[in-house]
């Protein structure tokens, strides 16, 4: 997902092991939501200042941070209006 300015949310699905780069060229991204396990963090995640990372209960690997952004359980996530782009929820 790179050169998307206007990307705000994306959903990876599970088994996935590495996330590549991008991150830094979707700076208006808020929300990542992560299906599986924590995958290895790329190290421009920084960039994203924004972004806070939600999961599914049970997943392994995952922390209160990863990569420096915070993360949260998909049940502790805002509802509102849909945006962005994401898989299936």
């Amino acid at each position: 997902f790179s050169y998307c300015p206007n990307l705000k949310r994306v959903t990876i699905g599970k088994g996935i092991e590495t996330l590549l780069g991008g991150l830094d060229l979707s700076l208006g991204l808020k929300e990542l939501i992560f299906r599986g396990d924590a995958p290895k963090a790329p190290a421009n995640i920084d960039k994203c200042k924004e972004a806070t990372i939600y999961r599914q209960p049970g997943a392994k690997g995952w922390r209160s941070t990863w990569g420096g952004r915070p993360v949260r359980l998909l049940s502790e996530k805002p509802q509102g209006p849909r945006s962005g782009v994401s898989g299936r929820d």
